[in-house]
């Protein structure tokens, strides 16, 4: 039943009762008067008379209190009612509340998921990276003899009379001394001069300017050929550039 419904309800209920009582009380009192013109005035029927009034007076009595009871019923059920809805806007209320916080819960811990799952990710890539680090220290793949020490000075890679890969001696830049440099003969057709090498982070690369300038690291190894020979090797003629970048697992 709704609230408006028990309203209106009660309220039919209390004007019902307040009619009947009116009603009875209206027909009492015609009866009492009717009564009292048709019987004589002897004590025997005015006893009588003075009975019937105080029993339609208890009467009266009654019906006032059976509507007041009913009118406190009345009330009681509106107030009951009221509490009763405001509870449940209230628990509605609790619900989308706790409706909210659940969705936000899921989401966070979604997140937190995608992140533990990131970094352990992470902590198995360095552990992969540990372990080829140390392979590689333990057997670097860059540290490649010299080619015929006693061999002739070259100008470029392309002179270099070997199938394999590894340190020359370059002829000295305005006839200053020659110096190792590391030629790649195997990849990319061969003939190239390698001026940098990073494989396993033995060599610190973050140095300042005048390092860079003049290089360092060992041609063998890591290492960085310098500014200043790469800039004497290519200011002449026309020179073409190759990077070349590998994962830990070999793989371009």
């Amino acid at each position: 039943v709704s609230r408006g419904h028990s309203l209106v309800t009660m309220a039919s209920i209390n004007k019902l009762l307040l009619s009947l009582l009116v009603v009875l009380l209206g027909r009492s009192v015609l009866c009492i008067e009717e009564l009292a013109e048709t019987i004589d005035d002897s004590p025997k029927a005015t006893l009588g008379l003075e009975l019937m009034e105080e029993k339609m007076d208890n009467l009266q009595f009654s019906f006032m209190e059976l509507f007041v009871h009913v009118k406190e019923l009345g009330e009681l059920f509106t107030n009951n009612q009221r509490t009763i809805e405001q509870n449940q806007l209230e628990t509605n209320h609790l619900m989308n509340v706790l409706e909210d916080r659940l969705a936000a819960n899921v989401s966070l811990i979604t997140s937190y998921s995608k992140q533990i799952l990131d970094y352990q990710t992470i902590c198995a890539n360095h552990d992969e990276i540990r372990k080829e680090l140390s392979a590689m220290k333990s057997h670097p793949r860059g540290r490649l003899t010299a080619k015929t020490k006693s061999a002739p000075a070259i100008k470029s890679c392309q002179e270099a009379n070997s199938p394999t890969s590894g340190i020359f001696k370059m002829a000295g830049i305005n006839g200053g001394d020659s110096f190792d440099v590391f030629c790649e003969l195997e990849n990319f057709d061969g003939g190239w001069l390698v001026f940098q090498q990073r494989y396993n982070g033995s060599v610190d690369f973050y140095r300042n300017w005048m390092a860079y300038r003049n290089g360092f690291g060992d041609v063998g190894g890591e290492f960085w050929l310098g500014l200043e020979k790469i800039y004497q090797l290519t200011k002449e003629g026309t020179w073409e550039l190759i990077v070349e970048m590998k994962d830990f697992h070999d793989n371009y």
